[in-house]
């Protein structure tokens, strides 16, 4: 799985995120997360079984953020490939885009779960921010998508 933060930060998809990757793990699947450092915690530790990598960066801010977060975690994908049979990225955003333009080399199935809906969830956001015309094209080459509302399956379907 991939998420820009992750536990100890909560919001409702880092929660449902802790909460999946634990239930999966008692399920008898091996769950590894990678998100951004975070300076009090370790780079490395293992939460209920799951495996947590908090080594991406995202330096600054705007643009600069932006290119540094998608390079260390394109890296962190591609020096892993063949080690994964499935990758999960939590926000239709950086991670989603990330693994779409490195679905040749990884060559493994990728679900988006989408967070939130309306003009604060990923589709407004992109909207917001003029990246959906570049953005969606790209995430909609990735292979499934779970929403958690009626809302954003509609949100969805209209942008295709």
């Amino acid at each position: 799985m991939t998420i820009m933060v992750f536990h100890p930060v909560v919001g409702g998809t880092e929660i449902s995120a802790k909460a999946l990757a634990a239930s999966l793990v008692r399920r008898g699947h091996r769950v590894e997360v990678v998100t951004l450092r975070q300076p009090a915690l370790p780079a490395h530790e293992v939460l209920d079984g799951v495996s947590v990598h908090r080594a991406l960066w995202g330096i600054g801010r705007g643009a600069v953020f932006v290119l540094s977060y998608v390079l260390s975690l394109g890296w962190f994908l591609l020096r892993r490939a063949g080690r994964y049979d499935l990758l999960h990225v939590h926000y239709a955003y950086l991670d989603a885009v990330t693994a779409s333009l490195l679905q040749p080399l990884l060559r493994v199935k990728t679900i988006v779960r989408f967070g939130g809906g309306g003009r604060s969830g990923d589709l407004g956001r992109l909207r917001r921010l003029g990246l959906d015309r570049l953005f969606l094209p790209l995430i909609r080459r990735l292979d499934r998508f779970v929403v958690v509302s009626r809302q954003m399956r509609d949100e969805l379907l209209e942008a295709g």
